[in-house]
């Protein structure tokens, strides 16, 4: 299980072993929320987070929106401010 915290909303992909398919689970925030419509026309609501089936409807929704991003990003360098922030476990591993 790999975890996320994006604007203070723990995401977790799992791979449980009984479905057989990956999944995201989002925590139950108001941007946790938006995040799961965003990504799926219907995503479940089990154990008070949000569970989005990662299927090819879902990647392709979710490279998507990281290539628009990307797109605007450079077109309009002062429209967004994309920052990276990293968790001081990753920046140790990334300063090797």
């Amino acid at each position: 299980m790999k975890t996320f915290i994006v604007q203070a909303t723990r995401i977790e992909l799992q791979h449980p072993a009984d479905t057989g398919s990956q999944q995201i689970h989002i925590e139950a925030t108001p941007w946790g929320e938006r995040l799961a419509h965003l990504l799926s026309a219907t995503p479940q609501w089990e154990e008070g987070r949000w569970v989005v089936a990662h299927t090819s409807a879902v990647d392709a929704r979710l490279r998507g929106l990281t290539d628009l991003l990307i797109a605007l990003r450079y077109q309009h360098p002062t429209l967004l401010q994309l920052e990276l922030t990293l968790t001081p476990a990753e920046e140790a591993h990334h300063d090797c």
